[in-house]
């Protein structure tokens, strides 16, 4: 793997850690449960952009 694309991958499921704790912390497991389809809907897109 490219070392650009593994940097790209690897600040991505950082900053996905850190707004996961982030959103845990704060705002308590009823945000969280909001939040997490947010997230996968990114995810899906960032994939989808790739292509």
């Amino acid at each position: 793997m490219p070392l650009p694309q593994f940097a790209v991958i690897f600040i991505g499921a950082l900053t996905a850690a850190a707004l996961t704790i982030w959103t845990l912390s704060f705002g308590g497991p009823a945000l969280m449960l909001v939040t997490l389809p947010l997230f996968m809907i990114a995810a899906v897109l960032v994939a989808y952009l790739r292509r």
